[in-house]
């Protein structure tokens, strides 16, 4: 499982929040050591130690059945063997968050497994396809990933947002992968895996690359989330070649940016004037936060357009943000209060969504604890602060 968390791993070592962290263990740990006679100081450091000793055991343990588990989903041959895999998957993620809490850790697992998923549905899509005698593969294609699995922050209900790249133009194979996706989509629907809007079992999300050039030049797409995208099945080359056209049709529209920046950079925030949660109405008629919306989308959004700008084509809000200060844009200080507040929201949404065991985008602010609603306040300051930084970079420039 430590492979998963390869370059970012790293990265948080050398966040000063978690140095700070370790320096108060270590300050708590004296303190308490100052409080024993030599026995109860030797008692103290072998508790620690055995419970550093389980910690571990139950880290290789889940690394073994998680690497099992996704072993079988990735050797089952019918659609009808899915949906069982599927769910130990789910059931094993969930405990691996609610001994840990660890977002980043949950967002490799969940963007690991979705991205198998995906992969292991068209593969039996194309299978059956050919079994049925609508024809083979008659091109190269790939499949991209946008939203949270594109930049590899998939929670465990979050909505698939895809897209899909053939080489060649023509109708057979336009018809061919039009059927491709109906059956995706069918089976997709059989693991309870919903479709967000950028889907391509929509034409709309689905082309040959001559389609998606003329899409992404003639102004028919905001070019702004595609800078999300990235490559979950198919062709290398052919995924290459579409997110360098995305990068490219987005360096030359920077005014286009500067119109989603003054957006982006305009969003509510999720305080009011007097401090307190921006709360709406639920469906139900309960007042609620709307975490999503005040939280996650301006924090996302915000870093994104930044991320853009400065030509980085990091795809994960973390990896943007680090590289954002390595460019000036952002400071230190700043850079981890964001990086904090992403962690902070995703927490809340996480346990939200594992809570009813489907997509969450509010949470019930009233029934906070003072501390987490003290650290959710601050992560909204700490956006609202982001938003005012964004707004400076282009407005103030032109």
């Amino acid at each position: 499982m430590a492979g998963l968390l390869t370059g970012k791993g790293k990265d948080l070592i050398g966040w000063q929040g978690t140095r700070e962290l370790i320096a108060a263990v270590e300050l708590l740990l004296a303190k308490q050591l100052g409080r024993y006679d030599e026995d109860g100081e030797m008692c103290l450091l072998h508790t620690l130690a055995d419970k550093l000793s389980g910690e571990l055991a139950f880290e290789e343990g889940f690394a073994e059945r998680f690497a099992l588990s996704l072993n079988e989903f990735e050797a089952c041959q019918d659609e009808s063997e899915l949906p069982e895999q599927w769910r130990r998957l789910q059931d094993l993620i969930a405990e691996q968050f609610q001994r840990r809490s660890a977002v980043i850790v949950c967002h490799a697992l969940c963007s690991t497994v979705r991205m198998k998923v995906v992969a292991k549905v068209l593969e039996l899509a194309e299978k059956w396809m050919e079994k049925n005698g609508l024809g083979s593969t008659p091109s190269a294609y790939c499949c991209l990933a946008g939203g949270p699995l594109g930049r590899q922050e998939e929670m465990p209900y979050s909505e698939l947002e895809t897209i899909l790249v053939y080489a060649e133009d023509g109708k057979s194979a336009a018809s061919y992968f039009l059927g491709l996706c109906r059956k995706v989509a069918a089976i997709l629907v059989q693991l309870g895996i919903t479709n967000g809007d950028m889907s391509f079992t929509s034409h709309l999300w689905r082309g040959s690359l001559s389609e998606w050039r003329q899409r992404f030049t003639d102004g028919s797409y905001d070019m702004v989330p595609l800078a999300d995208l990235s490559l979950i099945h198919g062709d290398k080359e052919l995924a290459a070649t579409t997110l360098n056209l995305v990068g490219a049709v987005q360096a030359l529209n920077r005014s286009t940016l500067g119109v989603n920046a003054r957006r982006v950079s305009t969003m509510p925030g999720g305080l009011d004037f007097f401090g307190r949660f921006r709360m709406e109405k639920s469906s139900g008629h309960k007042l609620v936060f709307p975490l999503e919306k005040y939280a996650l989308l301006p924090l996302v959004a915000n870093v994104r357009i930044l991320a853009i700008r400065d030509g980085i084509r990091e795809t994960s809000t973390l990896n943007r943000i680090r590289r954002l200060v390595e460019a000036g844009s952002l400071n230190v200080e700043m850079s981890e209060r964001l990086m904090r507040a992403f962690h902070e929201i995703e927490t809340l949404q996480i346990r939200e969504e594992l809570l009813v065991r489907g997509r969450r985008a509010e949470i019930d602010a009233v029934q906070l604890a003072d501390e987490t609603e003290y650290r959710l306040k601050s992560a909204l300051e700490s956006i609202s602060n982001l938003q005012k930084i964004v707004y400076s970079h282009f407005m103030d420039q032109g």
